[in-house]
């Protein structure tokens, strides 16, 4: 069997959207979303391709969309703004721990939690931004399918099945070293780790704890 590299899927399925009819829709099967005919989907596919973050290592891939894994896809829509998108974990600079939901997925309101993992690979700490435009993204656990929000005017982050419009979308700013911060929209307040408490915390202005890194996720998607 030959070695996995780009171009060489000679023993995987490369995982369309749809494969072997008339008309055949191309674009890869993503957990995390991916495009179609009426616009972007998530959470509809069981699996994600092998050709996500596949590509050569030196072909651009800036023209993909949040979050792309920081390496082309492969396929007709690599480095397009309709390439597939790969599970993000997102990691708190000052703390080094990440965004979770592993105990409280199956909760509403349940906490957004941030804390080592004692699995690197684990699905509760994956996550996938939708793209509102101007700056504002709204964010959802590919885990649970449940999305952060502000709506129940708590001292943290919660995530819910209801998105609750302006509650759930973050304006998402990059300081320009590779590292975000998230002010919502409808309470304007930032994310922060600022007590260093297991939990995703609110606050009104931005300190050392409200920077974040985003990082791609272990394989397999």
């Amino acid at each position: 069997m030959a070695e996995d590299g780009p171009g060489d899927f000679t023993d995987k399925d490369p995982l369309f959207a749809s494969a072997g009819t008339s008309n055949p829709d191309c674009h890869l099967k993503s957990k995390a979303g991916r495009y179609t005919s009426s616009g972007w989907v998530y959470g509809t596919d069981p699996n994600t391709s092998p050709c996500i973050d596949a590509g050569e290592q030196s072909s651009n891939y800036t023209n993909e969309p949040l979050f792309n894994g920081g390496r082309v896809n492969m396929g007709a829509y690599g480095n397009t703004i309709y390439a597939s998108k790969s599970p993000c974990k997102i990691k708190n600079t000052l703390t080094n721990e990440y965004m979770h939901n592993e105990y409280t997925y199956n909760q509403d309101n349940g906490i957004v939690q941030c804390s080592s993992l004692e699995n690197p690979g684990w699905w509760s700490a994956r996550w996938t931004f939708i793209d509102l435009g101007n700056g504002y993204y709204k964010i959802q656990s590919i885990y649970s399918g449940k999305w952060m929000n502000t709506e129940h005017y708590n001292s943290y982050v919660q995530c819910d099945a209801d998105d609750f419009g302006w509650a759930a979308q973050w304006y998402m700013v990059n300081n320009g070293n590779g590292n975000y911060y998230f002010k919502n929209r409808h309470r304007n307040t930032y994310m922060n780790m600022q007590n260093q408490s297991d939990q995703v915390e609110l606050s009104g202005t931005l300190n050392n704890s409200s920077y974040w890194i985003l990082e791609t996720a272990p394989k397999p998607y």
